[in-house]
């Protein structure tokens, strides 16, 4: 875990660094075979290998069978970013 220096907002206080630790423990013993996905509202927990032969978009996640568990109202705040 990196925490950041020359920051403009508040840093972490000790329950949110404890709370990004349990986090960080959580997501790096993930199994291997288990991909978190982020679709609307939701994150699925869907199979790893069967995730990279179909479009996870607009419900066809669900419809191939590969959503193990879904977990609703309850989505990434960040998606992604670039460099």
């Amino acid at each position: 875990m990196i925490f950041r220096d020359g920051l403009s907002v508040r840093p972490l206080d000790a329950q949110e660094a404890r709370w990004l630790h349990r986090l960080e423990k959580v997501l790096l013993d993930q199994p291997r075979r288990l991909l978190l996905v982020e679709c609307g509202d939701s994150l699925l927990l869907v199979d790893r290998d069967a995730a990279h032969k179909v479009d996870l978009e607009d419900g066809k996640a669900g419809k191939a069978g590969i959503v193990l568990a879904e977990v609703r109202h309850s989505t990434f705040k960040v998606t992604g970013v670039s460099g």
